[in-house]
């Protein structure tokens, strides 16, 4: 029994260079308006910020925090995994030394919902009531500066809720 099934094949080499050329000018329009619909947001210290110590900011934020992000539901885009922010979460922010860190915490809504899964480790610690540590990071810039942002969640026991736990700042 012969086989029907003909190969599509493309023997004039003018048009092997025409669609090869198609293909590439189909690519990079894609990518370039991709890019440009994924832009790294922004996140600028303002004039009040300027004018409060690293203490005073931390106050502020924390304050800031408690009353926009504690207990609000998020869904991360990237996993589809619930977060919530808790209270002992938003106490981190006392460790935060330096000003980009702290002023952050106002977009912490935006990095749980935006940022990009990396792994899921087990809790060495042991803590009770923790299954596992999530990692996920996030790209942004501060000050016109860009940063990559570490944000660590950790997932009770029994729940399928993630709580916010922390983040990390590193310079790219």
């Amino acid at each position: 029994m012969k086989s029907t099934k003909k190969r599509w094949r493309i023997k004039n080499k003018k048009n092997k260079l025409l669609l090869t050329f198609l293909f590439f000018l189909y690519a990079h329009i894609y990518m370039e308006t991709t890019l440009k619909d994924t832009q790294i947001p922004e996140i600028w210290e303002t004039e009040e910020d300027k004018k409060l110590s690293i203490d005073g900011l931390r106050r502020f934020y924390k304050e800031f925090a408690l009353k926009n992000f504690r207990h609000n539901p998020y869904t991360n885009k990237n996993t589809g995994w619930k977060i919530r922010v808790s209270a002992q979460g938003i106490g981190e922010i006392r460790k935060f030394r330096k000003r980009e860190h702290i002023i952050l915490v106002r977009s912490l809504d935006t990095m749980l919902e935006n940022s990009i899964f990396f792994e899921t480790v087990e809790d060495e610690k042991n803590t009770p009531g923790i299954e596992n540590i999530s990692y996920f990071d996030y790209k942004c810039k501060i000050n016109g500066k860009a940063y990559t942002v570490r944000l660590i969640l950790k997932k009770a026991l029994g729940d399928d809720v993630r709580f916010f736990y922390y983040y990390k700042l590193t310079g790219t």
